[in-house]
């Protein structure tokens, strides 16, 4: 599955430059299932 290495980058990258680590974590999981949420429809 694509989107926890996808996750982890984004957390890496924008951490340090843009948010707190926590931020980070909330809004790249919201995303995350975001994402999963539109799939569930197409499928």
């Amino acid at each position: 599955m694509v989107a926890p290495l996808w996750m982890a980058h984004t957390i890496s990258t924008a951490a340090p430059k843009i948010y707190h680590g926590r931020m980070s974590i909330s809004h790249a999981y919201s995303y995350c299932m975001k994402d999963m949420h539109e799939f569930q429809w197409l499928v």
